[in-house]
């Protein structure tokens, strides 16, 4: 539970650094719903690379140091870690499902080159 209060006050500081005004409740909620089903090193890792693309460097460090966090927990309780391996560092490939997710975000958060990116890439899938 403690994780989630730092990532949600991390979180609203992100917004309130980017955008210099206090976030709409919606873009929050938004923020919170990602957050909260965010709970392997693989998640954050993708975000990571996400706000690489879009040079969004203070989310790219902010990522960075989430799936650093979630490392730590699961070596603390002896789970097995997943390793840092770079683009390809993935255990499995982002599936039609997983695009549409990310399509769907992209709609969200007003990015349409991402939203195109993700709906090209659910049709390569063959859906």
């Amino acid at each position: 539970m403690g994780v989630i209060k730092v990532s949600l006050v991390g979180a609203a500081a992100l917004i309130v650094a980017n955008f210099g005004a206090p976030a709409s409740a919606e873009n929050l909620k938004s923020v919170i719903h990602t957050l909260n089903a965010i709970v392997n090193p693989e998640d954050a890792w993708r975000l990571e690379d996400q706000a690489r693309r879009y040079h969004r460097r203070d989310e790219e460090r902010y990522w960075h140091g989430y799936a650093a966090g979630l490392q730590h927990q699961s070596r603390e309780r002896g789970e097995p870690v997943p390793e840092y391996h770079g683009w390809d560092r993935y255990q499995r490939p982002i599936d039609p499902d997983e695009a549409y997710r990310l399509e769907n975000q992209a709609q969200r958060f007003d990015r349409p080159d991402a939203q195109n990116y993700w709906r090209r890439y659910r049709e390569g899938l063959g859906r």
